[in-house]
């Protein structure tokens, strides 16, 4: 179930029940079949918190990287391309120690459980001021805590993709360009080729 939302008492315990109850018809027919699970809140880390592993082995469980969305989804919904956000922004207190109190929770039920964990999103927008910082930031966490990643997203929407460069608007229409090249695509492949975690991200200089 990708980015399960529900409301109310018990939301999160009824999420996992739901997928618990799934994932024993599964096993019921292929008793070694990987299972990959995700939380509440749009799979968000917060919902970790107080996560009770399922009795079940070969279990993977899945979180979703997109905080601060006020900079990896900016503009995404609205078209404002003015005044962006930019990371790490030390004002705001972006950086990748605030990346690592988001994910807290997510590293707590690794370490307390001993789960696999798998960030199965993460991203910023294409036209974020410093979005390869962002993903380097992310994929170091990553590193660190031995956790499978993998980037959102592979030739979807161009907005994601790291094999197209923003080039502007027409009216309200984003414009974009093919890219063999470009920072965050860089970035990824460094990701792809590391044996351990990069450094963290410079300020980024704000525009003017």
């Amino acid at each position: 179930m990708n980015e399960p939302l529900l409301n109310g008492d018990g939301a999160n315990r009824r999420v996992m029940d739901l997928q618990l109850e799934a994932a024993r018809a599964i096993r019921a027919v292929d008793p070694e079949a990987t299972i990959i699970v995700e939380v509440n809140n749009w799979d968000g880390p917060g919902a970790f918190r107080d996560l009770e592993a399922l009795p079940l082995g070969n279990v993977i469980y899945q979180v979703h990287c997109y905080h601060p969305m006020p900079f990896t989804h900016q503009g995404v919904s609205t078209g404002n391309r003015e005044r962006l956000n930019v990371w790490p922004d030390p004002e705001k207190g972006w950086d990748v120690e605030f990346l690592r109190a988001n994910l807290a929770p997510v590293r707590d039920f690794q370490l307390r459980t001993g789960a696999r964990i798998y960030v199965g999103e993460f991203s910023a927008v294409a036209w974020a001021p410093g979005a390869e910082n962002y993903l380097r930031d992310c994929i170091g966490l990553f590193e660190e805590y031995g956790w499978d990643w993998s980037y959102h997203a592979f030739r979807e929407w161009d907005g994601w993709s790291v094999e197209k460069t923003w080039t502007g608007r027409d009216g309200d229409r984003d414009l974009f360009e093919p890219s063999e090249d470009n920072p965050r695509k860089r970035t990824l492949l460094d990701g792809f080729r590391a044996g351990g975690p990069p450094a963290p991200a410079e300020p980024f200089a704000k525009r003017p």
